[in-house]
């Protein structure tokens, strides 16, 4: 009788515990879906280079194409921030822009970039290494 009275105090206790917590918003969230890339760093990418980001905040898997290469891999949010490494197809990059692009797409989620909304449909992932700009397809 005093092990399930015990088990019962615990059982509400942590359940009382667990609806007062407020979950945080995910950066990843905030930008669900497809996004092309409109700018690395100040520079404005072509549109003809038809590169393209797609993120789903459920699983934090990344897909797209950098200009060169097929691009997919897992994310993580860590203190509002999106990390992750990256897996890529290996085909040559013909053209400094395309190869610019591939560059700085590897390089912000491999060191983390903090998500930053600029207006509606458009959003900034910037870190010490740069930043590209995407636009909601």
């Amino acid at each position: 009788m005093c092990k399930l009275f015990l088990s019962s105090m615990i059982v509400l206790g942590l359940s009382a515990c667990a609806s007062s917590m407020q979950a945080t918003p995910s950066a990843a969230a905030s930008f669900d879906g497809e996004w092309s890339i409109v700018k690395v760093g100040d520079k404005a990418v072509s549109s003809e280079s038809k590169a393209m980001l797609a993120f789903d905040a459920k699983t934090m898997r990344i897909t797209g194409f950098d200009g060169c290469n097929r691009v997919m891999g897992s994310l993580k949010d860590e203190n509002q921030q999106l990390k992750g490494m990256l897996a890529s197809t290996m085909m040559a990059c013909l053209g400094e822009d395309n190869s610019a692009i591939s560059r700085a797409v590897g390089q912000t989620f491999a060191n983390g970039a903090e998500v930053k909304v600029l207006e509606a449909g458009k959003i900034e992932l910037k870190n010490q290494d740069g930043s590209l700009t995407l636009q909601k397809k």
